[in-house]
């Protein structure tokens, strides 16, 4: 769950490593489909906001609040609905399309990816249809960065001349696929205003095969898979793999 500058800085992070990427491949999957969609950790908006911006009928959930506060700062005057809590408490017989971006299936506790693909499944308008991109952290599993040392993650400068900063420490449970990540962020503003957070995050990772399988055991047909964001590429040591599924 991303809670206060952790939240506020998520998508400036994101945007300058794959601007748009993601983004574009969403808009591809929906594209000619009938019927509405829904964004599972739909966050501040980052790919929901565009989406309703193109015409596409995309409404969104999220655990954090801190995230949803800022989708209501980014949506104007866009009509989309936007649930706070998990998509398995949720109606959404009226939904065709579920979108899953990049790390939102790592952060689910033990056991709910697979509960989450079994209730869309099982609940969802017929035909439903799948997206989801996870990341493989590979640098991590192989051993090419230290263990419990600090390194920068990410940096940034925001559109007012601000400048962002994540340094992150991991340990890791290779035997139950799991990473144990502390963070902490810094914001510094054109003024000289300075803003600290710290944060910790668990992350589950699934290899390419793994979730091929577990898609297959929760009744879903994968249709197409992509690596790195880029169709051109074919590699399924990827640091991101995206998977597109039907019922």
């Amino acid at each position: 769950m991303y809670r206060s500058l952790e939240a506020k800085l998520h998508d400036i992070f994101w945007n300058a490593e794959a601007p748009g990427l993601e983004l574009e491949l969403i808009r591809q999957q929906l594209e000619g489909k009938p019927g509405k969609a829904l964004e599972i950790g739909c966050g501040s908006g980052r790919i929901l906001v565009p989406l309703n911006e193109a015409g596409f009928e995309v409404d969104g959930n999220d655990v954090s609040e801190d995230m949803l506060a800022l989708l209501e700062e980014q949506r104007g005057e866009q009509t989309f609905k936007a649930f706070h809590g998990v998509t398995t408490e949720q109606d959404i017989s009226e939904y065709r399309h579920f979108l899953v971006p990049a790390f939102t299936f790592m952060l689910f506790e033990e056991g709910e990816v697979e509960a989450t693909l079994r209730y869309i499944r099982e609940n969802a308008a017929e035909g439903a249809t799948l997206y989801f991109t996870i990341f493989m952290p590979w640098a991590e599993i192989c051993g090419e960065l230290d263990e419990k040392q600090w390194y920068k993650d990410h940096e940034a400068e925001s559109s007012d001349g601000s400048t962002a900063q994540c340094r992150t420490q991991f340990s890791i449970d290779r035997t139950h696929q799991m990473l144990y990540r502390k963070h902490r962020y810094t914001l510094r503003e054109r003024n000289g205003k300075k803003e600290d957070y710290e944060s910790a995050q668990t992350l589950r990772w699934f290899s390419y095969m793994e979730m091929c399988a577990l898609l297959e055991s929760t009744g879903w047909k994968v249709d197409k898979s992509v690596f790195d964001l880029d169709l051109e590429a074919n590699s399924e040591n990827a640091h991101l793999y995206t998977l597109t599924a039907t019922t």
